[in-house]
């Protein structure tokens, strides 16, 4: 579930932790991806979805496969808490996933730029609870409407 800052506050944390720890999202450290929320545990399964979109140059009249978001894999992702500290980080698969234990509480999660797209996505703000998984998706834009 997201938090209930608005964009407001979501921008206010993102503008923060960017001053904080840089505006990349690669760890230099190269991260982990792939653990699930195990029942009992304080962790939660946060699964990240990096997505392109813009393809087309026009809004279609009519919807267009070709115009939907497309996974970006190989993307880095982290995650950093509310002061900052990295919590997790990893690396997309071929669908464009990626699936992250992290503990409870605000973070906020970012990706990489990504070539080809002059968008970058917008840091994510999310609440984390124990044992309950959260998915978010993550949506880089060519710019293209």
């Amino acid at each position: 579930m997201t938090t209930g800052w608005g964009l407001a506050g979501a921008g206010f944390l993102a503008a923060g932790l960017a001053l904080l720890t840089g505006c990349g999202a690669t760890d230099p450290q190269g991260g982990t991806a792939g653990p699930s929320t195990v029942p009992g545990s304080r962790t939660t399964a946060l699964t990240v979805l990096v997505r392109g979109a813009g393809f087309c140059t026009h809004l279609p009249a009519t919807p267009s496969p070709e115009c939907d978001p497309r996974p970006l894999p190989g993307i880095a992702v982290v995650v950093r808490d509310a002061a900052g500290a990295l919590v997790a980080s990893g690396r997309t698969d071929e669908g464009g996933r990626v699936v992250l234990a992290v503990p409870p509480g605000a973070h906020v999660v970012m990706s990489d730029p990504v070539p080809g797209f002059s968008e970058a996505a917008r840091p994510a703000s999310v609440e984390t609870r124990p044992g309950e998984p959260v998915e978010i998706v993550l949506t880089h834009n060519t710019g293209f409407q």
